[in-house]
Order: C-alpha cells, then sequence, then structure tokens
C-alpha cells in the first residue's frame, strides 16, 4: 500500500502542529500561509488541517482575529499526547531496527488501520503481556493456531485502557501479568509459556555428560525456567539457562553444547548467532494445548464468563 500524498502532507502539518501547541512553541495566532509555505502544500490543505484542529479543540477561528491557538487544554490530553509522543518513538526505533525505513512503517500502519476497518465483523481477543517481542511472537502463534483476530497490547496499556472503558472482547495473557489483571478485577484467560523440555525431547535419548542450554528471552524466565526444571540438574552435570542477552553479550556461553532450547521467535531473528552451533530445538512462545483448546472453546460459544478461568486453575506457568 502507498500512502496518498495528500494524506501524508496533512497528517504530517497536523502532528507537528499539535506538538508545537502542547509545546508552547507557537505564536498566539497563526496564519495558514505561513504554514502552506513552510511546508510546500497547498492552502487548501492547511485549511482542511485547520478545520480538523478547530473541530478538536486545539484551534479557535474568529471572524476578526483569525485563527488562534487554544492553550487551555486539559492536562489529560497533554499527558496523553506525551504517552502517544514516546509510544511513536518506541515504535519507529523497534522498526528501524527490523530494517524498515520510515516510510515503509507508515505504509504498514495504514494497512494495518485499513484491515481492522474491514474486520470489524471477525472473532478477535485482546492479548496481553509485559513485552513487545513476546506480544509480536504469541499474536503471530495465536492468529495461525485460532484464525481469529489478536489486538496486542501492553499490560499497563491494557489497565489503562480497560480502566476507562469495559471492553467485551476476552483476554489472553500469561500466568505472570494474570495476578495484576485480577487485581483491577479484569478476567483472562492464562496460557502457559513454559514448555516442559521432556515434551520438546525423549530425554531417555540424552547422556547425562550432555551439555544442555536453554535460552529465554529475558532474565526473569530463565529464572524461572532454572527453577521449573530443578531435577534436571541432578541428572546433568551441565544444565544452563541464560536470557538472551547473555549469549549476545557473550556468544562463547554456546560453545560445546550439545542442546540448544530456544524460543522460536528468537531464533529467527539471530540465526547467526546459532550458526553451526549443537542440536538446535525451538519452542513456541505459548506452550498449552489445553489452553489453546479452551480458548477455541471460547470462540465457537463468542463469549467469556468466569467458568472459562475456572477452568484454567488447574494449570500453572
Amino acid at each position: 500500500m502507498v500512502l496518498d500524498d495528500v494524506f501524508y502532507k496533512q497528517a504530517l502539518i497536523k502532528m507537528r502542529l499539535v506538538d508545537h501547541i502542547l509545546s508552547n512553541a507557537l505564536p498566539k495566532h497563526i496564519l495558514a500561509e505561513q504554514i502552506a509555505e513552510e511546508f510546500q502544500v497547498n492552502l487548501n490543505t492547511v485549511k482542511k488541517v485547520f478545520q480538523d484542529l478547530n473541530s478538536l479543540g486545539y484551534l479557535i477561528s474568529k471572524k476578526k482575529a483569525g485563527t488562534i491557538i487554544n492553550y487551555k487544554l486539559s492536562a489529560d490530553k497533554q499527558q496523553m499526547y506525551k504517552e502517544l509522543k514516546l509510544k511513536f518513538n518506541l515504535w519507529k526505533e523497534l522498526g528501524e531496527r527490523m530494517g524498515f525505513s520510515s516510510l515503509e512503517l507508515l505504509s504498514g500502519v495504514a494497512a494495518c488501520f485499513c484491515e481492522s476497518n474491514n474486520s470489524t465483523d471477525e472473532k478477535q481477543f485482546f492479548l496481553v503481556d509485559t513485552d513487545y517481542d513476546n506480544l509480536y511472537a504469541g499474536k503471530v502463534e495465536l492468529e495461525e493456531q485460532l484464525s481469529a483476530k489478536i489486538i496486542p497490547l501492553l499490560l499497563d496499556d491494557c489497565i489503562a485502557l480497560c480502566s476507562k472503558q469495559k471492553s467485551s472482547l476476552p483476554i489472553v495473557t500469561t500466568y505472570y501479568c494474570l495476578p495484576v489483571l485480577k487485581q483491577h478485577q479484569m478476567k483472562a484467560i492464562p496460557l502457559k509459556v513454559t514448555p516442559d523440555i521432556e515434551e520438546l525431547i525423549d530425554l531417555n535419548q540424552v547422556p547425562s555428560n550432555a551439555r544442555i542450554i536453554v535460552i529465554t528471552k529475558t532474565l526473569e524466565c530463565a529464572r524461572y525456567f532454572a527453577r521449573a526444571h530443578c531435577h534436571l540438574k541432578e541428572k546433568y552435570a551441565f544444565f544452563q539457562t541464560y536470557s538472551l542477552r547473555d549469549v549476545l553479550l557473550d556468544p562463547d556461553l554456546l560453545k560445546a553444547a550439545d542442546f540448544i532450547f530456544v524460543p522460536k521467535f528468537v531464533y529467527l531473528r539471530h540465526q547467526i548467532l546459532f550458526k553451526a552451533k549443537a542440536q538446535i530445538i525451538t519452542y513456541n512462545r505459548f506452550y498449552d494445548q489445553e489452553g489453546i483448546f479452551l480458548l477455541r472453546q471460547i470462540l465457537a460459544e463468542q463469549g467469556f464468563n468466569a467458568s472459562n478461568e475456572k477452568k484454567r486453575t488447574k494449570f500453572h506457568q
């Protein structure tokens, strides 16, 4: 999808003016002619932006005074813009690190909005997690397995959103996030994110002197994985868990390993790191077939209630 040039210029001018208004970086009176000259656009393009900002309360149009800036905007609106700008910058940084240009990112976002507007009847879930990478990996996996639209939300964003307006969409999350959501009276279906190594490989075929390394996205996950598989320490003299950051800082940690367990999305992004290494065994973000089955049931029922949550009480992260 290619962005319409007029739309792109309108959006650019609108964002720039809002940024200047909230930063008190503009004189009280502004002229459309000056803005048009500065951005090298048609005067009608600027007038359309002025109309939008006037309807949103950023500008005030007066017959004799012309267009003036409304500096009496609410503190909430100023704070919301700061948060939006922060998230835009983070999103831009992540996109550039993945090799996308600014125009490609803009085109991709526009395409996402078009898809969103055209799929209002599609079955949907919120996916809540604490990390952008985990959200992306979980979204891809769940959309493939459930054939449903997954809306990713960071934990703090989900709490802020649902505190302002109720949503009928079911929430899928991890057992780590579940207690926080419960504190805010939010129902959610948790999925296990830590697979049992015994389910990934037949350990009866692995000698006791084998060097086994498990890699996780974060240090916290590495610690949990180690606790969950502490019994393997007794059988294998060299059983280690590392975070991705650990092995990026010191790739030699992977030397002489016989088996390396790594999340699939981590492996796909860092294949050079694992090139010519031991036997690589990848695992999904979610390793919870019973949980996936429950989500399919919810999709079939097109609803969510407390009984669904109770079905998950026997599972542990």
